[in-house]
This record gives C-alpha cells, sequence and structure tokens, in this order.
C-alpha cells in the first residue's frame, strides 16, 4: 500500500480472462480475473482476486498502479462492460 500511496497512477485496463483455481479441500476455490494494460506504452498483464466474480470478461476497469513497481496494481473502479 506504501508503493500505490506514495507512487500510484490511474491506469485503464481490460479483463481478459476470468476464471478459478482449484485449491485444496480446506481452501476451497479461488476466483481470479486476468487484466491487461499498459504503462509506458508497455503492455502487462496480471492476475487480479474476483472475490463475488465482479470482475467479467471483456470489462473495462481502472487499476491504481505503482509507478515505480507497475506490477503492484489495485482494482478501483469498474466501467463498463463491452460484449
Amino acid at each position: 500500500s506504501y508503493e500505490l500511496a506514495n507512487h500510484g497512477q490511474t491506469v485503464a485496463a481490460k479483463v481478459d480472462i476470468v476464471g478459478t483455481h482449484d485449491f485444496d479441500f480446506f481452501n476451497g476455490y479461488k476466483n481470479y480475473a486476468v487484466v491487461r494494460y499498459k504503462f509506458n506504452n508497455k503492455p502487462l498483464y496480471k492476475e487480479v482476486d474476483n472475490k463475488g466474480q465482479k470482475l467479467i470478461k471483456g470489462e473495462t476497469i481502472m487499476l491504481r498502479l505503482s509507478t515505480q513497481h507497475p506490477h503492484i496494481i489495485e482494482v478501483v473502479d469498474i466501467i463498463s462492460f463491452l460484449p
């Protein structure tokens, strides 16, 4: 959270993949989404938690990323769904 608070920048991202990871009997399943975004014209991909399956493939979302370490991100808003 230090990185995002001190070096944060908001960028648009696209949800490319939505899925579920299998875990062992005690942990159950984990929903995830893979998001695609650009920083300094370089395409980046990152897996994010998708609790409650709020993110849908094709959606545009807003991410806050660290300008020092652009792999450190958090989802800040869901903008739209584009089929």
